[in-house]
């Protein structure tokens, strides 16, 4: 609802890993009209391959991202929501000379140099690059004592900060190769992979196989250079996290070019572009029971991504957000499996998006 919202008419295919997961009504009623469909992942690939591998949770990403039937991809996690209409993406500067663009994680890179003797690339620790935190020409000094030369700062290592998957631009054409590893990794990521690229770190999983294969194959990609920023609310004088802030890779691309022989912070950036609300989920119910959109102590109520992100958006995203709940839940009046228990119902679900919709409403900018 989302995409068609802001104007995109690209056409979106959803991947379901369980049947458990698979909404009928969703599937066959609701998606059709949005120019959508569900893939049922074992039937894809085989309930006897599907059942012996055990394939779970972030290995997902990889099949889904290999059964696809489109040739150029954006893979989107399902808590992730573009701001604007991305078929801008597939016709940008940074996909038509790269074919890859991945966007940072929050953490530095932690990738264990066995991975590099893996991979046949020979890192020489007297070959140092002015790489990392780097937006626009300006780099950030990294954090570690005076002289100190931190591995991930030595020629042909991979980019730090670590990159994330909950958006991944990929053309299949002319990363191909680069599709097929990153499947191979993920199939044994849990056990050899994963641990190998981050060691543990935070958000360890699938996000950095897309990169690290594309890098082992010596193929082209471009890594967003804004880094990501926490969206959040504050409570009592405390920020609280609620979503990934990432940004216009197309600005991006643009600003990077052309101050590329800076050294200073030129203090502009991109636009947002996609809100990664990773945690908490925007499950209407569980934000209210858990006292994240609703202080029970002194009965009020709040914004999720806080009031300044109208602004950031230019638009009131939140409200958007809770308008198609409400649409979904009291107008539609669609049945979830989540709200299908004796003591939740739809009914009562949508009471609360109501609740919730009309405080929005209340507390927006009007342009």
């Amino acid at each position: 609802m989302n995409l068609r919202a802001i104007g995109s008419k690209l056409p979106v295919e959803v991947l379901i890993p369980k049947y458990e997961e698979y909404e009928l009504n969703i599937c066959q009623e609701v998606f059709p009209h949005y120019n959508a469909k569900c893939i049922y992942l074992p039937k894809l690939v085989g309930e006897k391959i599907y059942n012996e591998h055990d394939f779970k949770g972030y290995q997902y990403k990889s099949l889904a991202l290999a059964l696809s039937s489109f040739e150029n991809v954006l893979l989107l996690d399902a808590d992730n929501t573009p701001l604007k209409d991305p078929e801008l993406l597939f016709s940008s500067n940074p996909f038509k000379d790269h074919g890859m663009v991945l966007w940072p994680d929050f953490w530095k890179r932690t990738t264990h140099p066995y991975f590099y003797d893996i991979i046949g690339i020979n890192i020489d620790d007297s070959k140092r690059r002015d790489y990392g935190y780097h937006e626009y020409g300006h780099y950030y000094k990294p954090i570690a004592p005076e002289g100190t030369v931190l591995f991930h700062q030595l020629d042909h290592t991979m980019p730090d900060p670590t990159s994330e998957s909950g958006q991944v631009l990929f053309s299949k054409k002319k990363h191909f190769k680069s599709l097929v590893l990153s499947l191979y990794y993920n199939t044994y990521g849990p056990d050899y992979y994963y641990p190998l690229l981050s060691q543990g770190a935070a958000g360890e999983g699938d996000k950095e196989t897309f990169l690290a294969a594309a890098h082992a194959l010596g193929e082209s990609y471009y890594a967003v250079k804004k880094h990501v920023i926490p969206l959040g609310r504050f409570r009592d004088g405390n920020f609280h996290g609620s979503a990934m802030g990432q940004y216009d890779a197309v600005q991006d691309y643009e600003l990077f070019n052309k101050y590329a022989e800076s050294t200073e912070d030129i203090g502009d950036r991109p636009d947002f572009f996609f809100v990664h609300a990773n945690f908490p989920k925007m499950d209407p119910w569980s934000l209210k029971k858990d006292d994240i959109i609703y202080d029970a102590a002194k009965d009020e109520r709040n914004r999720l991504f806080g009031e300044g992100f109208i602004d950031d958006a230019k638009y009131d995203f939140e409200l958007q957000m809770w308008g198609f709940m409400k649409d979904l839940l009291c107008e539609q009046k669609l049945e979830f499996i989540n709200f299908s228990n004796e003591d939740l119902t739809s009914d009562r679900v949508c009471s609360e998006v109501l609740e919730q919709y009309k405080y929005l409403e209340s507390t927006t900018k009007k342009n």
